[in-house]
């Protein structure tokens, strides 16, 4: 009798463990993780008659050949490997030249080709586009395309498109829609240029409208701006997480502490790069002013010091010089558990 009380006992505590650890699994398997990164140029060496790349060729200005691609490929897949120990579920990309550069991005990334990979041409004049990378063993792709951005005061100035994505979790069958960006840049100045912005934000607004504002969402890019300047807290309304407006969309970079910015502008660090994401996920990942969700991934080997003695990013190229560094651009994380 003694026996089969301490037999009974024993499978008890045995189906205990086995079911606290199956939680406890299923709990990690439910967080969430993200990186984006502007690359800087991530050109192959072919040259695309259709496009201004003719510097990245192995005829061009910078002598661009299989060897610096590779070693950029590689230089590339290291930041995004070594930033944790497991790889993140989504990833977003902007300055990648085709789905090429991506594709021999990610056999390096991951040779067991845990990833599937969504990108578009877009018509923007040096070829540049932006990319998204998921977990296909975590998350399926439910739709996806490419959005056009003209500009109304300028409508033969081409820009890249924005990239809309929806994926649906295996896990627990929850759906996030996702939009990704490389809004224009500040070139000819930041007023002159200002318009644009605002038009790429009211464009990457109505299309999100269009879809359902109380949806989750989760939009990231490389704006071109700073999180509090009119593209973004105006146009796009996206605020902190702080502000008393009422609103749909909250900016995780606004107050951020977790670094000085992604983007370093003659001595000054710039907040360029940013995670927006919706009121639903605020309240679903209860996410505060203290979280550590949101974060700027800077290691030593990241930066690189000017002859000033200023920490800036470790690029590629200074001038025609190659240096066989990474990009002008920090990468920021975002976890949700």
């Amino acid at each position: 009798m003694l026996k089969r009380i301490w037999v009974i006992g024993g499978v008890s505590i045995l189906l205990w463990t086995c079911l606290s650890f199956d939680y406890q699994t299923k709990k990690k398997n439910n967080a969430v993780s993200l990186m984006w990164y502007n690359v800087e140029n991530l050109f192959d060496t072919l040259n695309d008659l259709s496009k201004n790349d003719d510097d990245f060729t192995p005829s061009g200005k910078l002598n661009w050949n299989s060897f610096k691609y590779q070693s950029k490929i590689n230089n590339i897949a290291r930041v995004i490997k070594s930033q944790s120990k497991e790889l993140p579920d989504f990833l977003g990309f902007c300055e990648i030249e085709n789905k090429r550069v991506l594709e021999d991005l990610f056999k390096t990334v991951s040779p067991l080709n845990d990833y599937n990979l969504v990108h578009y041409d877009s018509p923007d004049e040096r070829g540049i586009d932006v990319g998204f990378a998921f977990n296909k063993k975590r998350w399926v792709l439910l739709n996806s395309k490419p959005i056009s951005v003209h500009f109304n005061s300028q409508p033969d100035d081409k820009t890249r498109d924005l990239l809309y994505v929806q994926c649906k979790s295996i896990d627990n069958l929850d759906t996030i829609n996702f939009m990704l960006a490389h809004f224009p840049s500040k070139q000819g100045g930041t007023m002159v240029s200002q318009a644009k912005r605002i038009q790429a934000a009211e464009i990457c607004s109505q299309s999100m409208k269009s879809v359902g504002v109380d949806k989750h969402w989760i939009v990231m890019g490389d704006f071109n701006d700073q999180p509090w300047d009119v593209s973004l807290s105006k146009s796009l309304n996206a605020h902190s997480l702080n502000s008393k407006q009422e609103t749909h969309l909250y900016n995780l970079m606004w107050n951020s502490n977790k670094g000085l910015g992604s983007y370093n502008y003659q001595g000054k660090w710039e907040k360029l790069d940013q995670f927006i994401v919706s009121n639903s996920l605020i309240n679903k990942y209860l996410i505060n002013e203290n979280s550590n969700s949101v974060s700027l991934y800077k290691p030593d080997w990241l930066l690189k010091q000017t002859k000033k003695g200023k920490l800036v990013p470790f690029r590629n190229y200074e001038g025609t010089e190659w240096k066989n560094g990474f990009s002008d651009h920090l990468p920021i994380v975002l976890k949700l558990n």
